[in-house]
């Protein structure tokens, strides 16, 4: 199986990952936040408790995070985002999340959030976690799906 290393990102990576992230990816930025890949990584380490890249053979593959939503904190907003070809790591990445899939579960009592519909990657890593899923919505003549995972009792 192929190594993935799991860091806090540095600008160096945020950079590679914003010329190099999905289209989809990029569309999810520009529709829901109206901001650049760029953008949207810094404002998600900006407001997340923390953020980890995922590296595989030396190439940064995604950045992902929990912010805090809510006076409260009790709700999570997982996000994540992509660089082409993160699909040829998949296996990988989806063994090895699980643990911070378990971290977010310990900070919050729900995690949510939204993807495009088009998302087919996301949403096969979405269910394949766990997630259960709303009806779909339109948001700037773009067709989203809100995500959730309460906590188990």
């Amino acid at each position: 199986m192929i190594a993935v290393t799991f860091r806090e990102p540095t600008p160096a990576d945020l950079d590679a990952l914003a010329a190099n992230m999905r289209e989809m990816d990029r569309l999810e930025c520009r529709v829901v936040g109206g901001r650049t890949p760029r953008q949207a990584l810094d404002l998600g380490l900006e407001h997340s408790l923390w953020t980890y890249v995922a590296e595989v053979e030396g190439q940064v593959v995604c950045a992902f995070g929990v912010a805090s939503d809510g006076l409260l904190g009790e709700e999570g907003r997982p996000w994540m985002l992509c660089a082409e070809g993160i699909e040829r790591h998949a296996r990988a990445i989806l063994i090895c999340s699980r643990r911070f899939l378990r971290d977010m579960q310990e900070s919050f009592e729900t995690l949510a959030n939204i993807v495009h519909a088009d998302n087919r990657t996301a949403i096969r890593y979405l269910k394949w976690c766990g997630f259960s899923f709303g009806d779909a919505f339109e948001f700037q003549g773009e067709r989203f799906v809100p995500f959730e995972m309460k906590r188990a009792a």
